[in-house]
């Protein structure tokens, strides 16, 4: 895209994108490590829940949303939606990549289940969840 924009435009366009860069690298910095016990702590939180009183199996199951005892992809996704959209705070709607958001969200599932998903069947059981936590 850069190319078909004349010399202004580009630069213009380069500087915007520096100044994104940026601004998502100082959000980043205040996102949690996905999937760690703090993380895991202000998503029960935002619940309702008081910090102290977290309970992995009680969290599990909550956040299990097919009962099927596992979490798949969405589930997982479903837990960082707020630290995704802390690294967008700030940002026009229209500055908003909404493919980035979804890149954001499968990533910090991916990162998880790399950490968490032991048997590597692409899905968290209760039992890793809990050693994990």
């Amino acid at each position: 895209a850069l190319r078909a924009m004349n010399e202004y435009d580009r630069k213009v366009q380069v500087a915007l994108d520096e100044q994104n860069k940026k601004r998502m690298s100082e959000a980043e910095k205040n996102v949690r490590h996905p999937g760690n016990k703090q993380q895991l702590e202000d998503v029960w939180e935002r619940d309702g829940f008081e910090k102290e009183s977290f309970n992995a199996k009680t969290f599990f199951k909550l956040r299990d949303t097919d009962g099927d005892g596992f979490l798949n992809d969405f589930e997982l996704m479903a837990l960082f939606t707020a630290e995704v959209e802390a690294l967008f705070e700030g940002y026009d709607e229209d500055e908003i990549d909404q493919e980035e958001k979804q890149e954001e969200l499968e990533m910090m599932a991916e990162h998880v289940k790399e950490h968490i998903d032991t048997n590597e069947d692409g899905l968290v059981h209760i039992e890793e969840f809990i050693k994990y936590t």
